[in-house]
């Protein structure tokens, strides 16, 4: 049996989706598993334990995203592929599972109507729902006739991965050196996100760092921020002279691989709703995530046992189930409701009971 699973973007899902992937090794470990992605996200699966194949797609348009497609979907025809996971159930991927007809193939629920009914009217019939990482594979588990085995897969996935995992999720365990390494064990902060909306102000971020740099009760930890070369709104982050060696800001200065790696040796993450989240949980980190105009209810909550998250759940949330629309009021009422005293409150006692 060969299994090819459709997941292009975007980054946090395709973390996500890794749980999946574990699943089907753990209950069928003959099979052959290929993942297609976006090439942007390649390095997050690439050497994965459990996925033996990776196929890479580029961003193009029109046309030449259909050749594109088109020259893919022999490509599955001519490595055997037997089953098509659709776990994106995009027009591109439809476009895709079009174009290889002859392979069967199954797609997920995204739970639209739910979701609808949950940004549009407040109804919220999703809050019940298990995590989005067991979602799916609860979903398509009759297909394969087999059961989720949480606890079986989740030691299944710790004895075959060299990074100890607490979770469903993994990612792949290379470690880099890296040219400036962090001295102290060490909270990473990464207050990127696609959309402002999902984006905890900048000026709580730095109140927040600030705090912890003043408490002694966290005097032994170093703070390292992450964020890519495009997040140009952390230098609205003006790092305080005396911060010292306390603060390390690695914004744009490592890759996407450095950066799962820099979250997976962290004590904690603190991330907003984003793919530094799911990255720091599939190295088994725990993880407190901000929500603002999205809602836990759609599944990307953190999911391992000691990770949280925050989020006010005022009138107008969610107003989007990605975050892509601009707030109505211009305001961000939702993320400006959650203090710096509340992140540092759920951080200092996150790491009390590490201890």
């Amino acid at each position: 049996m060969h299994i090819a699973f459709i997941r292009f973007s975007s980054l946090g899902d395709v973390v996500l989706q890794t749980s999946m992937v574990t699943w089907i090794k753990f209950h069928f470990p003959n099979t052959k598993v290929s993942f297609i992605t976006s090439k942007e996200f390649s390095s997050l699966v690439e050497g994965h334990p459990h996925i033996d194949n990776v196929i890479t797609i580029e961003r193009k348009k029109g046309k030449e995203d259909f050749l594109q497609l088109k020259q893919l979907s022999n490509e599955l025809r001519y490595k055997d592929v037997n089953l098509l996971v659709d776990l994106h159930n995009t027009l591109r991927a439809k476009v895709l599972r079009f174009l290889a007809y002859n392979i069967p193939a199954l797609t997920v629920d995204k739970r639209g109507l739910f979701r609808k009914l949950l940004i549009n009217l407040k109804m919220d019939f999703l809050s019940q729902l298990e995590p989005h990482v067991e979602r799916t594979i609860k979903d398509l588990s009759f297909i394969f006739k087999k059961e989720l085995c949480k606890e079986d897969v989740s030691k299944f996935l710790r004895e075959s991965s060299p990074r100890k995992t607490l979770g469903l999720t993994s990612l792949p365990s290379s470690f880099t050196p890296l040219e400036q390494r962090v001295t102290k064990p060490y909270i990473a902060i990464s207050p990127v996100a696609s959309f402002e909306t999902k984006r905890w102000p900048m000026s709580y971020v730095k109140e927040l760092i600030d705090s912890i740099i003043k408490s002694d009760e966290l005097n032994k930890y170093q703070i390292v921020l992450i964020a890519g070369p495009n997040d140009k709104y952390c230098n609205e982050i003006v790092e305080e002279s005396w911060w010292g060696d306390r603060y390390l800001n690695l914004q744009g200065k490592t890759s996407l691989k450095e950066s799962s790696e820099i979250l997976g040796e962290a004590e904690l993450v603190v991330s907003n709703d984003t793919g530094s989240s799911h990255m720091a949980e599939a190295y088994g980190v725990p993880v407190i995530s901000i929500f603002g105009s999205t809602s836990p209810s759609f599944g990307f909550r953190p999911h391992l046992g000691n990770s949280q998250f925050l989020w006010a759940g005022i009138s107008c949330s969610p107003c989007s189930a990605t975050g892509s629309k601009p707030c109505k009021k211009n305001k961000l009422e939702c993320m400006l409701a959650i203090s710096p005293s509340d992140v540092l409150e759920k951080l200092k006692n996150n790491l009390r009971e590490k201890k």
